[in-house]
Formats: C-alpha cells, sequence, structure tokens
C-alpha cells in the first residue's frame, strides 16, 4: 500500500515497460493502450529504449512488452532479450497498435 498525498492508501501501480529500437511503435502502442483501457490507473506506463540487459533490470518492471518491428540502423548498441534471461510479457512483431493493444488488454492486463 502507497499513501497518497491525501492521506489515503491505495495499492502501488504495476510498472509496465514498452521498450523497442526507435521507430518500432511504442508509443502508438501505448497511446492504443491506454485509449481503449479503462484500468490504466491500475498501470504506470512507459515507452522507452532500455538498449541493454542491464537498464531492463534497472526498470525492473512488472509487465514487458518488447516491439520488435524495426532493423537496427541506429547507432544505438541495442542488445536483444534474451528469452531464455528475460521475462517479455508479449512480442509485438507487427506495427498493428490496435490489435497488439487489443491482445495485451485481454491476455495481460
Amino acid at each position: 500500500m502507497v499513501m497518497t498525498t491525501s492521506g489515503l492508501y491505495r495499492q502501488p501501480s504495476k510498472k509496465i515497460l514498452i521498450m523497442g529500437l526507435p521507430d518500432s511503435g511504442k508509443t502508438s502502442l501505448l497511446q492504443a493502450i491506454k485509449d481503449a483501457y479503462n484500468g490504466t490507473e491500475k498501470y504506470s506506463f512507459t515507452a522507452e529504449i532500455c538498449p541493454t540487459v542491464e537498464t531492463r533490470r534497472l526498470f525492473n518492471a512488472d509487465i514487458t512488452i518488447w516491439c520488435d518491428t524495426v532493423e537496427n540502423t541506429t547507432d544505438i548498441e541495442f542488445q536483444r532479450p534474451q528469452f531464455s534471461n528475460e521475462k517479455i510479457h508479449c512480442y509485438v512483431t507487427t506495427k498493428n497498435a490496435q490489435h497488439w493493444a487489443k491482445h495485451i488488454i485481454e491476455t495481460i492486463l
């Protein structure tokens, strides 16, 4: 439980990380989830690159969504998540934000 500024207690929100390379659709997916899901106050959403295993570990997300929709043509040294070592709750492979938002809402949130 977390005390709010009004002195009331509430459950802390779960941290959801939407990660991937630039232009992979992270922000569009984040917005599609927020537009379609009424329970967003239960979650704290962030769309970030999180290029290394260490940055993802430090972020310490409760739910991780990986947008793997583009090739790395940047100078970012991006370490692809290793499914055997990192918990990926949803592996997004196309830039269809509404489709993936619906899937995530129905199966994860």
